[in-house]
């Protein structure tokens, strides 16, 4: 295996998720290889035969009888009598390259094979873990893992386990097992991975954590830039032994990472902390002696984590005894056991269980959690059609000064001249410069440019999304037209119906890997407009909490509906009208998505107000950032953990109520008379404006 799994595939699974190849493409190209390896074996065969006919002939002497020789053994070790063993690798060779491209028409119908099986279950695939439609027994090592018993399966759990901490372990690539961490890593770097590591990935996480494998799959979906929902969703199905998996196979990660990167250069590329190992304590950094730690410069347990499970699970037993580490032979220091490592491990603990949603079928509420239900419901595609406005867009003055200027010079120039002296339409070249400019925009607001893994399509029909089939049809007899008007109804139409790949849930999963259970808490508070209060300080917690990546996951919440009434409050604390304010946003992205495509020309001008209101608070709410002081953000901090018994603040009186917390505890010992002025601190925003219209 190569350090890269970019370098281990045909690399064809992103262009079939898009589309812009077809199967059928594939295996026509494929049989037409065929076609040629075998003419060229025909070829080689005949002259093979002619060349034995002339070394036979009468007359032969001794070199031709030496050369029939050479020929014969060089004919036989020739590309067409390529070993069974190397040829799935479609080497340079007749046999083999026909064997590896019947390898490659097999997995293009295992990918047929899963999209009938998404089909058939539709959305029972997610709600009940299993494709057959009913709910499937986690392994028994999910109910060792949660009770601290052995591995067996009557001890199992009736539910598959739902643990962040655990659940982040594995997905940061910090579960002490070198190849499941590399790509793990690799992953979240590239949006890459190759197929010999998703499946060992997706083992550990089902077979060995005994997690939800759901959640793997949520994470995959999100991150990987080949996804296509029926194939993630029945390979970890598979994988996990939820699915179509009569073997129920269960990968040896170590031994794995052995067999098919021998050289560890997975482990070298993407875990810098054990890159100066040998490459056979590059798979077992638990077995490195004192002294061969201390030459790498790698303390167990701590410059990486030490093993989540026993790593002898994770060998089998090869053909070949394995050879021991360099350096290690004639060494009398012994390497210490993981298990004297494992203090602060979760080993034997309980596992935080979440509760199933309200009014959930039975089977659903025996497997899932309430997020579940929600989120893989074919309602969750509306939460996804607001586009995202993701933090290079908003905070970055070079984009939104432009905008602002044209706006402004606009509505001077139409309430200047009157509202029949000057029409902004298609015949105006400085209309066609501000259409152009705010197209580029809106496919700005629309499509998130910070992320490999971003989707500019929906590729979730398979599950049922009458939405997105629409969508995709829409924008396919869009291409097919030459009518330019259904061309541009078309790119609208795939504009706004672009779901944000992954849906809220994904960010969810995202946040949950960096809050606290606390901040977790509050957090969720942001999914419902009428804790407007709670989103505030949400978004001020992440600001406190990450310092310089604030940008990013702000504008992780503000990016989705939920996470955009965090934005919303804190406009209302700068005393803006919140119905003036739901205007400006909701108007602001319909004008940006439908303007260019000339949809309403003649009265656009009624929509440069609102987009001028947008552009000035969306630079005056970057202003505020920039002036927040450290002080301010510990103040918000401190609010959340001065209410973390109770629920969280969901009225301003609440959050009053956290204020005279800090206020109590804090600022009088802060400036000389015990205001926070004299301090440098920020005053509190002003709360009046928005009691009084609540």
């Amino acid at each position: 295996m190569m350090a890269s799994g970019l370098d281990a595939s045909t690399k064809l699974s992103p262009f079939l998720a898009l589309g812009c190849i077809s199967p059928r493409q594939v295996e026509s190209e494929v049989r037409a290889v065929q076609q040629q390896q075998q003419q060229q074996q025909q070829q080689q065969q005949q002259q093979q035969q002619q060349q034995r006919e002339d070394a036979d002939a009468p007359g032969a002497n001794a070199s031709a009888q030496a050369v029939r020789g050479s020929t014969g053994v060089a004919a036989a070790a020739g590309p067409g009598a390529k070993s069974k063993k190397h040829s799935k690798g479609g080497g340079s060779g007749g046999g083999g390259a026909a064997e590896g491209c019947e390898w490659l028409v097999m997995h293009l119908v295992i990918r047929d094979f899963f999209i009938y099986t998404a089909l058939k279950a539709g959305d029972a695939l997610v709600t009940t873990g299993t494709a057959a439609g009913a709910a499937a027994p986690p392994p028994a090592t999910a109910g060792a893992r949660q009770a601290g018993a052995s591995d067996t399966a009557e001890e199992g759990p009736a539910v598959w386990l739902q643990d962040e901490e655990v659940f982040a372990q594995w997905a940061s690539g910090r579960t002490g097992f070198p190849f499941v961490d590399a790509c793990m890593r690799e992953l979240a770097a590239t949006g890459w991975m190759s197929n010999r590591g998703r499946q060992n990935a997706a083992s550990f996480l089902s077979k060995e954590l005994g997690l939800d494998w759901r959640l793997g799959a949520e994470l995959f979906e999100s991150l990987l830039l080949d996804s296509e929902a029926a194939s993630n969703w029945g390979n970890w199905a598979y994988c996990s032994g939820a699915g179509n998996d009569p073997r129920n196979r269960k990968f040896k990660t170590v031994t794995q990472g052995e067999r098919y990167d021998p050289d560890a250069a997975l482990a070298a590329a993407w875990l810098p902390e054990l890159s100066r190992l040998p490459a056979a304590l590059r798979h077992r950094p638990w077995e490195a002696t004192p002294k061969q730690a201390e030459a790498a410069g790698f303390v167990p347990g701590q410059t990486y984590p030490d093993p989540m499970v026993d790593p002898s699970n994770q060998i089998g037993e090869g053909p070949k005894e394995r050879r021991p580490p360099k350096g290690a032979a004639g060494s009398q220091e012994q390497p210490r056991a993981p298990a004297e490592r494992m203090k602060g491990q979760r080993r034997g603990r309980q596992a935080k269980q979440l509760r199933p949603a309200e009014g959930a079928p039975e089977t659903a509420k025996k497997t899932l959690p309430n997020q579940w239900a929600l989120h893989h419901s074919r309602w969750r595609y509306i939460n996804g059609l607001v586009p995202y406005l993701g933090p290079p867009i908003y905070t970055l003055r070079n984009v939104l000064a432009p905008v602002l200027l044209v706006c402004a010079v606009c509505i001077g120039i139409k309430f200047a001249e009157g509202r029949t002296a000057w029409k902004l339409d298609a015949q105006n070249n400085f209309a066609r410069l501000y259409r152009y400019s705010s197209f580029v925009l809106s496919l700005l607001l629309a499509f998130r440019l910070n992320r490999t893994y971003d989707r500019w399509w929906n590729a979730r029909c398979a599950f049922g999304s009458i939405g997105g089939g629409v969508v995709n049809i829409v924008r396919q007899v869009a291409t097919w037209s030459d009518d330019p008007v259904l061309i541009r109804w078309g790119a609208a139409a795939a504009i706004l119906g672009t779901v944000r790949q992954g849906g809220p849930k994904t960010t969810d999963h995202r946040v949950k890997l960096l809050l606290d259970p606390d901040e977790l808490r509050l957090y969720e508070s942001t999914t419902k407009p009428s804790k407007l209060c709670g989103s505030m300080l949400a978004a001020l917690t992440v600001e406190a909490k990450f310092g310089e990546q604030r940008e990013y996951y702000i504008n992780e919440m503000l990016g989705l509906v939920a996470g955009h009434c965090g934005m919303v409050a804190r406009i209302k604390l700068q005393s803006m009208p919140f119905g003036m304010t739901l205007f400006c946003t909701g108007w602001t992205y319909v004008w940006l998505l439908l303007l260019p495509f000339g949809v309403f020309p003649e009265a656009s001008w009624s929509a440069m107000l609102p987009v001028f209101m947008m552009a000035v608070m969306m630079l005056g709410l970057e202003d505020l950032s920039n002036q927040m002081e450290e002080p301010f953000k510990f103040f918000a901090y401190e609010a959340m953990v001065a209410t973390s018994a109770k629920d969280m603040p969901r009225t301003v009186w609440e959050v009053q109520e956290c204020k005279a917390v800090i206020d109590k505890k804090y600022r009088p010992s802060m400036g000389s008379d015990g205001s926070a002025e004299d301090a440098g601190i920020p005053p509190w925003p002003s709360l009046a404006p928005l009691q009084q219209r609540l």
